[in-house]
């Protein structure tokens, strides 16, 4: 089982052939001309990570079974998810950020 685009990304993100397309307001941040990079990969790694387990909700009330919350873990479907972080510095200038983000699906 995959996880479709708007399982990852929320109601109205799409891709066609050119561009992916995920609205901000979908995103655990306060959306703004002003995020910044770093804020907004944060925020969709949120989004993926929400994603893979929790606990669900319904009018926003945690759902209980048993009076415990009622939770999911998906991760059974996948054999990892990392993301690698690499900053070069010199001298205290930062002059390159790398991010590399690794999903791979069970057969």
């Amino acid at each position: 089982m995959q996880l479709t685009l708007q399982d990852l990304f929320g109601e109205g993100s799409y891709q066609d052939v050119d561009k992916v397309v995920i609205n901000k307001a979908s995103l655990p941040l306060i959306p703004s001309i002003e995020n910044t990079s770093q804020s907004l990969f944060a925020a969709l790694l949120e989004r993926v990570r929400f994603n893979y387990h929790g606990q669900l909700s319904a009018n926003n009330e945690l759902l209980t079974v048993d009076s415990q919350p009622f939770e999911f873990n998906n991760s059974i479907f996948y054999d990892e998810l990392n993301v690698f972080y690499s900053r070069n510095q010199v001298n205290g200038e930062i002059f390159e950020s790398i991010y590399k983000v690794v999903i791979r699906y069970r057969d």
